[in-house]
Parts: structure tokens; C-alpha cells; sequence
């Protein structure tokens, strides 16, 4: 290796990841042509590890190389993989480019790869560019679908949320309401149970008042007439108490 190869090479490292593959594939096209798909989708992985620089990145530090291997289920490690490609004579700064893998990868020297003419294949590569294009909008179209699954995901639990809360309401105000019918008929019996009362009281002395002898007549009629004089609170305190339970269980009827 010369610091000709390695300056030249620096010109493809430096590239984004779209155009490292592409360098690479006009280098060895009659040898990886079958490779070029997989290439591309390395091309849009490392893109995609790159948080900083995405597409227009041209290489990932250590960890994120790492989640490049394992993302395609290789068992070498980073440490493994620098020193293959530092035996390979690529200058190797701790970074990883995308050229720097599939030299890596397919047993490729940087002086074999810089000496290669490049733009021999231009029809090739358009087609590999094609295929490129399609395999970023298949990930586009399934980003696209898994956030719309997201987003439907989203909107069904707050629905059912929704609906949780309308039920856990509707129990509230149905248990008001029996409550205040509860209360409602309590009312009413205790008024049914005082107005049985006074009007059992008022028979008793009228009928006493029409039977008897004078003396027991006379004082019968005073009592039904003091009778019916007096305040009857009872009574009064039920048909007040009554009235307010009816109020409350319309209410309670309306909210449910």
C-alpha cells in the first residue's frame, strides 16, 4: 500500500453511503453483480444507523458498526473485523465506512480496489441505481405502514379508554339513581305509613264521636276537633322529605 492508494482511497470513503456502493459495484460489477441488492441495503442500513448524517453520512463509529453486524447476523466482532481489515491494508480510524465493509467483506485490497477503473458500467449501474431506488421505496412504504399500525394502535387504546370511562360513569350514575329511587320509596311509604296514620286517628274519633253517651260524644268531638287543628309534623316532615327524594331521583334519572 502506498500513501497514493490510500489518499485515492480516501476520495471513496469520504462519499455518502449510496455512492460507496456505487464505487464499489463499478469496480467489481462482472464479479458481484448478483451482490448489487444486498449492497444497496447495507448502503440504506448504515444510512440509517447514522443518526448525525443519515443518507449523506459516509461512515459509522464502533457501536453502531457493531449494530450493523448484528443486525445481519454476523458473528465476528468489531475488534475481529478491524483487524481482518487492517490485514486487508485499509486505513482503518476507529470508523467503518461502507467501503470499507465490502472490501472487508468480499476479500477485497484497497491498492486491488483504487487500481480498478471506475465508470466502465454505467447501463449496470443504472440498473443497480434502479434497484436502489426500489429497495428505498420498499422501506419507505414499510416505515410508512408500521407508523400508520402505530397510529392505529394509538387511537384504538384511547378509544378503549374512552369507552372504559363511559362505562365506569355509567355504573356511577346508575348506582345514583338507584339510590335516589331507594330513598324515593322509602319516602313515599313513610308518608303512606303517616297519612294511614292521621286518617285512622280522624275515623276514630269521628266514630266515636257518633256513639257512645253524651258525655263521651262531646268529648270525642273535642278531640277531633283539636285533632284536625293541630300541626301534623309528621306528616308534614314526610311529604317535605318525599318531595325532595322525588326531585333527587329525577335528577339522578337525567345524568344517567
Amino acid at each position: 500500500r502506498t500513501m497514493g492508494d490510500a489518499e485515492e482511497f480516501k476520495k471513496f470513503s469520504s462519499m455518502n453511503y449510496a455512492n460507496q456502493g456505487k464505487a464499489f459495484l463499478n469496480a467489481y460489477w462482472n464479479e458481484y453483480e448478483s451482490e448489487a441488492e444486498n449492497i444497496w441495503n447495507w448502503a440504506h442500513k448504515f444510512a440509517e444507523l447514522d443518526l448525525e448524517n443519515k443518507e449523506e453520512g459516509c461512515d459509522l463509529n464502533e457501536f453502531n458498526a457493531h449494530r450493523f453486524l448484528e443486525s445481519l447476523g454476523e458473528t465476528r466482532t468489531i475488534r475481529q473485523m478491524r483487524q481482518e481489515i487492517i490485514e486487508a491494508d485499509i486505513d482503518f480510524n476507529k470508523r467503518v465506512a461502507l467501503i470499507e465493509y465490502t472490501l472487508w467483506k468480499f476479500k477485497r485490497s484497497l491498492k486491488e480496489f483504487v487500481r480498478r477503473p471506475q465508470g466502465d458500467n454505467q447501463e449496470e449501474l443504472r440498473k443497480a441505481e434502479a434497484m436502489l431506488a426500489e429497495v428505498q421505496t420498499a422501506f419507505e412504504a414499510v416505515a410508512a405502514k408500521a407508523e400508520e399500525a402505530k397510529e392505529r394502535e394509538a387511537i384504538a387504546k384511547q378509544r378503549e379508554a374512552e369507552a372504559r370511562a363511559a362505562e365506569a360513569d355509567a355504573i356511577t350514575a346508575e348506582a345514583a339513581a338507584t339510590a335516589r329511587a331507594n330513598e324515593l320509596k322509602a319516602a313515599v311509604d313513610d308518608l303512606k305509613a303517616q297519612e294511614d296514620a292521621y286518617a285512622k286517628k280522624t275515623e276514630d274519633f269521628k266514630k266515636a264521636s257518633e256513639t257512645g253517651g253524651i258525655v263521651s260524644r262531646n268529648r270525642a268531638k273535642a278531640q277531633l276537633a283539636a285533632h284536625l287543628k293541630e300541626d301534623p309534623l309528621p306528616l308534614r316532615r314526610a311529604k317535605i322529605t318525599m318531595e325532595a327524594a322525588e326531585r333527587k331521583a329525577k335528577k339522578a334519572k337525567a345524568e344517567a
